[in-house]
């Protein structure tokens, strides 16, 4: 059985933020695709995922995940299926205050993202509070106060040498591992980038769940050969991932130029 330190899942595209460089590509919106992933879905996902590997962490994120009207019976699947023993949610925050209780008592772990402009000190203190009361365990990314935003694409696909460099040096291949509608992938960026940047098939940077063995696992964890989509991404803690400060920017094409692409 193979142990993965940590596994997300996308339970929701949508979110009502625009972050540029989001590294889930979440305001670039093109062609028809569905927004919320459901619970039979993560279900069938986590019966074939458990059978040759586990988490210590298991996250649900987005986009938004608590957009996801299914968000706390997808949770209620993946604590059935014990592939972590954390569940974690990642989240802007702006939501939890409508949270339905059954949603406070379905996972382990907060993860908060507190954007300029978004929160201030009163529901920061609401959100502090609430996860006293409720148990959970409560970690605030404070954008205002440590900003944590880095580029997201490269102005031009780098070449070979530069994207192998890259893909070496990437902290996202190591721990960002995602299991989403019926794939695998190594990194956060790469379901995204792949497919709705650079057009290809669904999966074409991640390997199927369904039939999947260890050594098949193994193998693609272990894979000398960055994917499709390293080419236009800039990773994580890599030269390419410049620091920039947060902004949100909602027009498609502005959105892919402030996340660090030359448009023509």
């Amino acid at each position: 059985m193979i142990r993965l330190p940590h596994l997300e899942t996308d339970v929701s595209y949508a979110c009502e933020n625009a972050c540029a460089s989001c590294n889930h590509a979440s305001p670039y919106r093109v062609g028809p695709r569905p927004s919320m992933i459901r619970p039979e879905d993560v279900e069938r996902d986590l019966w074939h995922f458990t059978k040759v590997a586990t988490a210590d962490a298991y996250a649900m994120i987005g986009g938004e995940p608590t957009m996801n009207p299914w968000l706390v019976e997808i949770l209620d699947a993946a604590r059935r299926s014990g592939v972590a023993p954390m569940l974690e949610v990642w989240t802007h925050g702006q939501s939890l205050k409508r949270m339905r209780p059954s949603f406070w008592t379905a996972f382990d772990r907060l993860v908060v993202s507190i954007y300029p402009g978004k929160h201030d000190d009163e529901s920061i203190a609401w959100i502090e509070g609430k996860c006293r009361e409720e148990e959970v365990e409560l970690v605030l990314k404070d954008e205002r106060r440590y900003p944590n935003f880095s580029r997201l694409l490269e102005p031009r696909p780098t070449d070979e040498a530069a994207t192998l460099a890259k893909w070496k040096a990437c902290w996202f291949r190591g721990f960002s591992r995602v299991l989403d509608r019926g794939f695998f992938w190594t990194c956060c960026t790469s379901p995204h980038l792949s497919t709705r940047i650079l057009g290809l098939p669904n999966g074409a940077d991640g390997i199927a769940v369904e039939g999947l063995t260890e050594d098949r696992l193994r193998a693609f964890l272990e894979s000398p050969t960055p994917l499709k989509s390293c080419a236009i991404c800039c990773g994580r803690n890599t030269e390419s991932s410049i620091p920039v400060p947060w902004q949100e920017v909602r027009d498609p094409q502005e959105w892919l130029r402030a996340s660090g692409m030359e448009l023509q």
